[in-house]
């Protein structure tokens, strides 16, 4: 799993800082798609990944959007 980083043009010191978010990234990938092997996955399913993130961020922000609304309106 931990391969793609020696591919990676960056110093070791990064590599190391940078390395529990690649886990935490590629085991999110695997458990959403339901724990399939990542070699049987293909560009459609890293896509699919991607925006499921994209979507469940900005419902993430709309929420703290209005929560800080109804806080300052007094809600």
């Amino acid at each position: 799993m931990l391969l793609i980083l020696h591919y990676l043009p960056i110093n070791t010191r990064t590599k190391r800082a940078i390395q529990p978010a690649i886990i935490h990234w590629i085991i999110a990938f695997i458990r959403y798609h339901r724990y399939q092997h990542p070699q049987t996955l293909g560009e459609q399913h890293i896509r699919q990944f991607l925006v499921h993130l994209a979507i469940f961020t900005l419902d993430e922000v709309k929420r703290l959007f209005n929560h800080l609304n109804d806080a300052a309106q007094g809600g």
